[in-house]
């Protein structure tokens, strides 16, 4: 019984500290931003590590964009470039945009952010 309890212990950290270390050695960065009416376009790229993200996500002004509001779905592997369009986010000129990377169910800290020109 006891190694039960400290085994579902020592397996949910050995996954806090496998995500942790994806977040460390995967990096992106904001190469670009431009707003098209209620929508922002991102250029980001991919600029270290070799594991896919489960996703990325955007926050504008403080706020998250609903992953139903970022297009394409598809993310960059590295040294990879993609434009995505953050739809309805009523963003202009002199608002900040962060680019954030998932791995698994782990969210990294801001991977970069860059106030819009």
């Amino acid at each position: 019984i006891l190694w039960y309890a400290i085994s579902g212990f020592l397996n949910e950290g050995t996954k806090s500290v496998e995500g942790s270390a994806d977040c460390l050695t995967n990096s992106f960065s904001i190469e670009a931003l431009s707003v098209s009416a209620n929508d922002v376009n991102a250029s980001i790229k991919k600029i270290g590590g070799d594991i896919t993200p489960a996703r990325l996500e955007f926050i504008v002004k403080g706020i998250k964009v609903p992953q139903g509001d970022v297009s394409p779905t598809t993310w960059p592997e590295t040294g990879e470039t993609r434009v995505y369009n953050l739809n309805n986010v009523n963003a202009i000129s002199g608002d900040e945009v962060a680019v954030l990377g998932v791995f698994g169910t782990k969210t990294c800290p801001t991977a970069d952010s860059e106030i819009i020109p």
